[in-house]
């Protein structure tokens, strides 16, 4: 047999660094193609608000913006064919925008700057409620296009200081300063997002694991149930077979019996007959005795145990909830006696969830909706004890449990409320190093499950 840890603990969700930073590029290169295409389709559209405003320039006005949507073309391309980062492209749009507003609005006559003055610092903040990088790019850009105004208003505009921040100029650093704090939150957002979204993937993957997991343990249960199911049925028919053929020989037995009983004074040779008779039922008898099969050897020998360290508290609380629907349904408690929290026992989850589901089935099958489960863990030197018992719930039970006392369960017990359910529960205890005996009383029943703490 082989030991591992158990694997069925939690476990934290990790997420690979190289595979969240792959995601955070990939979003990144997702906003950032967003804007920059959406940028030199749309771009060129204002070319309508030049003719309306600036009719006398408009043709100028219209080629500057072809010559900067060719430019960020060229700029996006060679980034994309060389592998550079998409936030050269965002930084050569929002630059070539930037000088555009700069030249534009110290271009076009007093009366209307304010109008392109509104319109390039709606760009500013739509440009800031896509981009998804940090914000202090988009300080950075905020000052360079400043930057450029100043030199545009000292070299083109001839107004004062006061008239051109009233014109329009004023409300542009606003709106865009204001607007550089959208990435700030923007930013820590999505990369909040992204992380989430990728535990949750994980856990999805982890789940899809377990469920597949799950779902082999459950047909290796089948399969050994299948097993034990053969082998129940042979060894019911065989002491069937068995009690049979004592039936005949005790009725041999007993016929011979009473012709001795009658005869024995006329005819002695007759009565030596009768006595050779009884003697050879009765060797007939240990001959059949021999054949019947020992307790020891019926385990089946194919069932294969695999421990491992596992928590009995765990367990039994797990099979009370996957069974709650059938408490329910009779309305029968359950109660933990003592509780110690944690019982680490070196045993094959597999079928000591088999042996436990066995147990409790055969409880809830015997007993009523007067009825309780109670489970209780005791450690003595090497070995835990659980004793699972079913008794009225009006009852004082932790007072009567001391005074059971274990007995063998006969064919007969077996007929009376132990079932199968008992037999291959025991089987599989005894196949894991333990041992698992019968109490019955007038007003309850317990199972005792012994097995050892310690590998040997």
């Amino acid at each position: 047999m082989k030991f591992r840890p158990n694997y069925g603990m939690p476990q934290a969700i990790v997420v690979d660094d190289v595979e969240y930073n792959k995601q955070i590029k990939k979003n990144s290169l997702y906003y950032a193609n967003i804007i920059v295409w959406t940028v030199m389709f749309l771009y060129p559209l204002l070319g309508i608000l030049d003719f309306i405003y600036a009719n006398s320039i408009f043709q100028e006005l219209f080629l500057l913006k072809i010559i900067t949507i060719l430019l960020i073309y060229v700029v996006y391309d060679l980034s994309r064919r060389t592998g550079r980062s998409i936030n050269v492209s965002l930084h050569a749009t929002f630059f070539l925008i930037s000088a555009n507003a700069a030249l534009v609005c110290n271009v076009v006559s007093f009366e209307v700057a304010s109008v392109f003055f509104l319109v390039y610092s709606s760009l500013f903040m739509l440009f800031n409620l896509a981009v998804f990088w940090p914000a202090v790019n988009s300080f950075a850009q905020l000052l360079s296009t400043l930057i450029m105004l100043s030199i545009g208003y000292h070299a083109i505009n001839q107004v004062t200081l006061e008239t051109y921040l009233s014109q329009g100029a004023g409300l542009f650093i606003m709106i865009g300063f204001f607007s550089c704090f959208i990435p700030l939150a923007r930013y820590g957002i999505i990369m909040k997002n992204t992380l989430n979204g990728l535990k949750i993937q994980n856990t999805t993957t982890q789940l899809y694991a377990l469920h597949l997991e799950l779902m082999d343990k459950n047909n290796q249960i089948e399969h050994s149930n299948a097993k034990l199911g053969e082998l129940v049925i042979q060894q019911d028919s065989f002491l069937a077979l068995v009690r049979s053929d004592i039936q005949q020989f005790v009725i041999s037995l007993k016929d011979l019996s009473g012709r001795i009983d009658g005869e024995r004074i006329t005819k002695g040779d007759q009565a030596s007959e009768c006595v050779e008779g009884i003697n050879a039922n009765i060797a007939s008898l240990q001959q059949l005795t021999e054949i019947f099969p020992d307790q020891q050897n019926t385990l089946a020998s194919d069932i294969q145990i695999d421990l491992t360290w596992i928590d009995i508290y765990q367990c039994i609380q797990t099979m009370v909830n996957l069974m709650k629907s059938e408490f329910d349904q009779k309305n029968i408690a359950f109660q933990w006696i003592s509780s110690g929290g944690k019982e680490l026992i070196p045993l094959d989850r597999i079928y000591f969830d088999q042996v436990l589901y066995n147990l409790f089935a055969n409880a809830l099958k015997h007993s009523d909706n007067k009825n309780a489960i109670y489970a209780e863990v005791v450690k003595n030197n090497l070995k835990t004890e659980l004793v699972l018992s079913c008794a009225p719930k009006d009852v004082n039970f932790p007072l009567h449990k001391d005074t059971l006392k274990s007995k063998t369960p006969t064919v007969q017990s077996l007929k009376r409320g132990l079932g199968p359910g008992f037999y291959v529960a025991r089987l599989i205890t005894e196949k894991m190093g333990g041992k698992l005996t019968y109490d019955q009383g007038q007003q309850h029943v317990s199972y005792t499950l012994k097995f050892k703490s310690e590998i040997a």
